[in-house]
């Protein structure tokens, strides 16, 4: 149950991407998991977070578990296609709740919030 995520960065690539997530929701999809830099980090700092998680919590009035991984980057680094073994550790924050929104304005308006939210928790969780 693995929903493919066009690589591209284009307008018509993240809507296929959120209507792929939501009907997976829709459906009885009770887990869904995204990594909000949007693509596989090097280990060396956090990259800007992206809306989708954020856009995809407040249409479903799901809460966001934050979470932070740290060892990825060693077991399958960019470039890499089969993972080597390493350790890895994740750590959880507390579920970030998102109430729906009502127009288009303000759910971006409110993805952008929760989306800060989010990236703040996660920083924290980087440095504990």
């Amino acid at each position: 149950r693995i929903i493919p995520v066009e690589r591209r960065p284009t307008r018509a690539g993240f809507a296929a991407t959120l209507a792929a997530c939501s009907s997976f929701l829709d459906s009885g999809g009770r887990l869904l998991i995204a990594y909000p830099e949007g693509t596989r980090g090097s280990g060396e700092a956090l990259q800007p977070f992206k809306r989708g998680a954020a856009l995809l919590a407040l249409r479903h009035g799901l809460p966001i578990v934050p979470a932070f991984i740290s060892g990825s980057e060693r077991v399958l680094p960019k470039g890499r296609l089969w993972p080597r073994p390493d350790a890895v550790s994740v750590r959880f924050g507390a579920p970030l709740i998102a109430s729906a929104s009502s127009g288009a304005a303000a759910a971006r308006i409110q993805a952008s919030q929760l989306t800060e939210r989010l990236n703040e928790q996660v920083r924290s969780l980087a440095r504990s």
